[in-house]
């Protein structure tokens, strides 16, 4: 395990340096090291020369006095004047991670002679965590004492190096180079070629020198070119060596922590040196290292001191948190099919119907304590009309028990229908039986197509839980896909971007293949097949054409002429002039060539592309009608009928190209039967970027509803999408954003539950103008942005300075607030309070003015979601973000649009939390998501902070209290102000 000091996520300019380490608890390797050669050959006796007989080392690991390991040694070598090589690995039976903070390496070297036995003839130590419990590593010298066995205590009589401070120059230097080696000291390259050099200039005055070069590390020439001559016998080792620094940490047994003794500090005062403190479950010797005044505040905390001697010590409980098998027995007991039949006439009383109440209210990510569960389950046959109960009392069921698995089962057909929110808890990975996901996917089948597209994406997600891979899940999800082209378009990219997981991608693939082959099943849904054919050829053309400008390196400019180049007629992919393909981010929306003068290139790395196509008039024919003919010998008639609210269009006859007529999407035997809508469209001459198409409709229709429309209108009106579409003079065009390089499926995530919750509340006659605009991975790489004119608040000051005069272009009326017309004001102030709510239950960081987007008619919206759940880059961001700028345009925090503000925002508020459970039940199921990094590091702990924000322990009342205390706060941070300035001025020199 590889820890860092410092959070990842601060930019370059915040960041500190990074200390990476390892803990000596999770290296589960044997030790090991290297033993080389002596210096200078040792004897027994003098009259034995050196020369004449052969010398061996026997190494062992002690600990406080005795070994914890048998004793290894190397082979005979025979010494010379020399010294004495051997070059032998060694290893011992422990492991690293079993190893005390106090572990010495004792050496003991042999020596044997023609005729003589074998005698001591020296032996030294060396500890192998150093004071502050660095494991020592890589090549080391070792004093060897001649004569004298190695001293297994501790401070040892046989050292292997001397204390720092009694070391000669060479001893000294030689620890510098050691510190430079492992990066202690920074490398710089001109002073490190004048200290090598008179380093050399030191060691050949003391006379040559028998170290050998140092192995690994960083490669620098001062490791291999500083050779120290030692002036004794020295034993010269290698340790093993770690990518990282190795810190001794070792988790602790209950036991082993209840025996540690502990001296009871006063409360500001630090642990005595020499005893140990508990750190995490570990013990880490106060005497050894340095421990953080928190860590030693947390680490007695709890601790017991005993009064009569002043010493404390730590009492750990090895049964907190676990179940009393007592109980367990009692409740199996209890839950017998016998007890069952006199619990369906139990009904609670008050105090257990107040107790009842409180577990339903709990959120669907709390655990449920034993005597909750035991509640539950003692009254379930008086809850089935509870619809929130349910998800509790399958949570009390012990599934590894057959006879209580079938009554829950039994139990739970006669449940009330529970709500989609309980259902997508039951399709978490917090419930395996088959049956209770089942049950799941049966009450989602009693729910419209347009419902069930806003969770369509967690119900892909959900497929990851299941025990089979072709699930009940899986099967409904082809059922709808088939029925419903748009669902099979977006089940189809769902899957698409899945295929690259390498847990998932597997199941993904046989789903997809699934999906595939009943979408060819037959005629009607082969259309849509072939549409979602021609949507994957159009992506591959838009890579092909990111891929050709990012090779090029051009500036945004020469890559949008490169762009319209290979676009043009006579262009390689002019193809794409008579494309005729469903929008993927809307299919009922028809594509009918892209118009390449409209399309360039945005100013960035990534180089996304701003694509301009023109529309049909018609929405695209999914829908196939057969009408059966009388006449004998003749075939099938195809035709179209006038249903109830439907339009059709007129009967073509069968064409056997692929999507080839001009008001609808062909195929053997179409006819166009959808429904009629007015779709809104965004107009003006707002300067660029990413948006959302507007709520209203085209100008080009006068406000008071008379008069003729437009050409341009006319076809809007038609439509039955609204996605990315928009008037140019007497045009239609559709315009949307291709982007590769960047993963969008966090974005599509966000965006998602900003849908969402624009959409509960809507629910409750609260349209706060939000702008939940489409996003659409294609891979893990790439993917399609829905597009609408707009402008970043930053652009908006620096060229207009108020957000007022920004307005008066489009929106001005003299007589009107601001010299505004009231009701872009009233957009721009619901709009304000929709997005800030929503980012702060989600948790968005990284919020500044580019990223803050404003269109003509007053709405402001959120762009770029690569943080979430609480992570920010900025140091000290505000709950939510409310720049002195918006408060001016609402006319300071004194005027009545400000009041209205809060009121919206508390408001808001109030009815999202009512839907905590649904947005944590989706939050849930992308636990497993390789995409959502913020979710899958550590779900548990990220639906905690999406449930913190909720703050579901407060009454309404509380909770209005709580949103005006954080838009305060929001509203006059300091820091943020600040931030902002810096951001400005690091982009403007970018």
């Amino acid at each position: 395990m590889v820890l860092k000091g410092p959070s990842d996520q601060m930019s370059l300019r915040t960041a500190k340096p990074t200390f990476d380490f390892l803990l000596s608890c999770d290296i589960n390797l044997q030790v090991k090291l290297r033993i080389s050669h002596i210096d200078q050959a040792l004897s027994p006796s003098p009259d034995h020369a050196p020369h004449e007989g052969a010398m061996r080392v026997a190494a062992a690991l002690t600990s406080e006095g005795d070994q914890l390991t048998l004793d290894t040694q190397t082979k005979y070598q025979n010494s010379s004047l020399g010294g004495c090589s051997w070059g032998e690995l060694l290893t011992f039976s422990v492991k690293y991670r079993d190893l005390p903070h106090d572990t010495q390496l004792s050496l003991t070297l042999w020596y044997v002679a023609e005729g003589l036995p074998p005698s001591l003839a020296g032996g030294t130590t060396m500890p192998l965590f150093n004071k502050k419990g660095r494991l020592k590593t890589g090549p080391q010298r070792l004093l060897v004492w001649p004569g004298r066995p190695p001293c297994l205590q501790r401070p040892s009589t046989t050292p292997g190096k001397a204390p720092l401070s009694e070391q000669d120059q060479i001893g000294r230097l030689e620890h510098l180079v050691r510190l430079y080696n492992r990066g202690d000291i920074p490398k710089v390259d001109w002073l490190d070629a004048l200290t090598m050099t008179e380093i050399r200039r030191i060691q050949n005055a003391s006379g040559p020198s028998t170290r050998p070069a140092a192995i690994s590390g960083a490669g620098s020439c001062l490791q291999s070119s500083v050779l120290p001559k030692p002036s004794s016998s020295h034993l010269f080792i290698e340790l093993a060596s770690f990518p990282h620094a190795v810190l001794y940490y070792q988790s602790m047994s209950y036991t082993a922590a209840a025996m540690q003794q502990i001296p009871a500090p006063p409360p500001t005062s630090r642990p005595a040196a020499g005893h140990g403190v508990a750190l995490l479950g570990g013990i880490l010797p106060s005497g050894r290292g340095r421990v953080s005044e928190a860590a030693t505040a947390a680490s007695v905390a709890g601790g017991a001191t005993s009064a009569g001697d002043g010493m404390g010590f730590i009492l750990l409980d090895p049964e907190v948190g676990r179940d009393n098998p007592a109980e367990l027995k009692a409740q199996k007991l209890a839950r017998s099919l016998t007890r069952g039949i006199v619990d369906r006439d139990l009904k609670p009383n008050s105090e257990e119907r107040k107790r009842i109440t409180a577990v339903l209210k709990l959120p669907p990510n709390k655990p449920l304590h034993t005597e909750e569960r035991e509640l539950l389950w003692r009254f379930r046959y008086s809850l089935t009309q509870e619809t929130r109960a349910l998800t509790k009392v399958l949570k009390c069921v012990d599934w590894t028990d057959a006879l209580e698995a079938k009554q829950a089962a039994d139990l739970m057909r006669e449940w009330v229908t529970i709500d989609v929110a309980d259902a997508l808890e039951l399709l978490s990975p917090d419930f395996k039986n088959l049956e209770v996901r089942a049950h799941a996917v049966s009450v989602l089948r009693q729910k419209d197509d347009d419902e069930l597209l806003y969770y369509l994406l967690q119900l892909v997600q959900a497929l990851r839980y299941e025990l089979m891979d072709y699930s009940p899940s899986a099967e409904f999800l082809i059922e709808r896909a088939r029925s419903n082209p748009e669902c099979a378009v977006m089940l189809h990219w769902y899957l698409y971007t899945e295929l690259e997981d390498p847990m998932f991608g597997p199941r993904a693939s046989l789903i997809y293949a699934r999906l595939v082959a009943a979408l060819q099943a037959d005629a009607s849904s082969n259309l849509v097949w072939e549409g979602i054919r021609r949507q994957q050829d159009m992506r591959g053309q838009l890579s092909w054409i990111t891929k050709e400008l990012k090779t090029t390196k051009v500036r945004a400019a020469r890559a949008t002429q490169r762009l319209q180049e290979v676009t043009s007629e006579s262009g390689p992919l002019s193809e794409l002039l008579t494309l005729r393909v469903p929008l993927p981010l809307d299919p009922k929306i028809l594509l009918t060539g892209l118009v390449p003068s409209e399309c360039f290139c945005f100013k960035s790395a990534q180089l996304p592309l701003r694509l301009s196509f023109t529309v049909d008039s018609k929405p695209v024919n999914w829908v196939l009608q057969k009408n059966q003919s009388s006449s004998s010998g003749s075939g099938t008639h195809v035709g179209s009928t006038k249903a109830s609210g439907f339009v059709s269009s007129t009967s073509q006859p069968p064409h056997s190209g692929n999507l080839e007529g001009r008001s609808q999407l062909s195929s053997p035997n179409p006819s166009v039967s959808l429904p009629e809508s007015a779709v809104t469209s965004t107009l003006g001459r707002d300067d660029a970027l990413v948006g959302s198409s507007s709520n209203r409709m085209d100008r080009h229709q006068s406000s008071s509803g008379h008069g003729p429309l437009s050409p341009a209108a006319q076809i809007i009106q038609s439509l039955q999408g609204r996605t990315g579409i928009m008037a140019q003079g007497d045009q239609v065009r559709c315009v949307m954003i291709y982007k590769k390089g960047d993963d969008l499926r966090q974005d599509q995530f966000i965006l998602q539950m900003i849908s969402l919750m624009d959409r509960l509340l809507k629910r409750e006659n609260l349209d706060l103008k939000m702008t939940p605009y489409k996003v659409l991975p294609t891979s893990s790489d790439d993917g399609l942005v829905e597009y609408v004119p707009s402008t970043p608040l930053s652009k908006v000051l620096s060229e207009h300075r108020t957000i007022h005069k920004y307005l008066a272009q489009w929106q001005s009326e003299p007589q009107g607030p601001f010299g505004l017309k009231s009701e872009v004001l009233e957009t721009f102030v619901r709009s304000c309070a929709g997005s800030c709510v929503a980012t702060y239950i989600l948790g968005v960081g990284d919020r500044h003015l580019d990223n803050l987007m404003l269109t003509s008619d007053g709405r402001l919206f959120h762009i770029d979601f690569g943080y979430i759940l609480g992570q920010d880059p900025k140091p000290f961001p505000p709950p939510m973000k409310i720049c002195k700028e918006m408060v001016e345009a609402m006319g300071g925090q004194g005027s009545d649009y400000y009041v209205q503000f809060r009121m919206f925002a508390c408001e808001a508020y109030n009815i999202l939390r009512k839907s905590a459970d649904l947005i944590l039940s989706l939050f849930h199921l992308m636990a497993g998501s390789s995409a959502i990094e913020a979710i899958r590091q550590d779900p548990e702990k990220a639906i905690l902070k999406l449930q913190e924000k909720f703050r579901l322990d407060f009454t309404d009342e509380q909770a209005v209290e709580y949103m005006q205390q954080l838009i305060n706060e929001s509203a006059t941070a300091i820091m943020p102000q600040i931030v902002e300035t810096t951001h400005r001025w690091a982009q403007y020199w970018r």
